[in-house]
């Protein structure tokens, strides 16, 4: 893959949205390698192509992709002064376009676009809820009450929107983080609690993981299609649910709880779902 990735930069060098594509790509197979020292390069390879598209697109919506994108990597590089510089100050009022545009829809009689926009807002702004809250919770470890009132919060608006089948990729993150506040905060009955919603959602019918819409969000198939890299995860299935399992079994903020026989069956439930798979 990520051959084919360079001699499509190669060919493609002035195509800007391809370039953010390929970068984004890089990425994810950094994530994949094995070799640790190899993350960095690729890390810097994909930095080099986010910094040309925001210097040299001419797109304000790229150049932003790729201003977000180049401060990802920085922050994976261990660079959180370079991030600061670059998003620092960027921070906006949010005027979302979707509501104006869905008026403008309604006004010439366009229901079904106007339906459409509206749903493709409101699903964007929970998947980035749900991208803030795990790391709120983990800001807020050390304040259980805090802590407690916000995963409340979270777990409230998973269920309305039933994001464990909608979008369990994203939902997930607030039981590990949960689990793991949980385990710091001494309380193995809570941790373990979460612990098992998170293997109840990841060893459920939704492999191959995909972005898809569902009864109320019934019209977001043509907004998912222009998606950039597709609906798909870039990543196999199987390297998905391994890494499911790593995130449980591998993770230190657990080690208090290895012995016990809930963390065990836990275990052996994310095992068998990568067998399965």
């Amino acid at each position: 893959m990520l051959g084919r990735c360079r001699e499509a930069v190669k060919k493609y060098y002035a195509c800007f949205p391809l370039l953010l594509q390929m970068g984004t790509l890089i990425i994810n197979h950094s994530m994949l390698e094995k070799d640790r020292a190899k993350i960095p390069e690729l890390i810097h390879e994909a930095l080099a192509l986010f910094v040309r598209v925001k210097r040299e697109s001419g797109d304000a919506a790229l150049a932003r992709q790729a201003l977000f994108l180049g401060a990802l990597c920085h922050l994976t590089l261990g660079e959180p002064n370079e991030t600061l510089a670059l998003l620092e100050g960027t921070v906006e009022l949010a005027m979302p376009p979707e509501t104006l545009l869905a008026s403008a829809y309604q006004m010439t009689s366009r229901l079904t676009e106007a339906k459409e926009t509206l749903q493709t807002g409101i699903y964007q702004n929970i998947v980035v809820l749900f991208n803030y809250l795990p790391q709120y919770l983990a800001l807020n470890m050390n304040e259980p009450a805090i802590f407690d009132e916000t995963l409340r919060r979270a777990l409230a608006v998973g269920d309305a929107f039933d994001l464990a089948r909608l979008h369990p990729g994203v939902y997930v993150g607030v039981h590990l983080t949960a689990a793991q506040g949980y385990a710091m905060q001494g309380n193995a009955a809570k941790a373990l609690d979460m612990l098992e919603g998170y293997a109840e959602i990841v060893t459920g019918d939704i492999y191959p993981l995909a972005l898809h819409g569902d009864a109320f969000f019934n019209l977001l198939g043509g907004w998912l299609e222009s998606i950039d890299l597709g609906p798909s995860l870039p990543r196999g299935e199987k390297t998905v649910r391994r890494s499911m399992i790593e995130a449980v079994i591998s993770n230190p903020a657990f080690a208090s709880l290895a012995g016990e026989p809930r963390f065990l069956l836990i275990s052996e439930k994310l095992k068998r779902n990568l067998e399965e798979g």
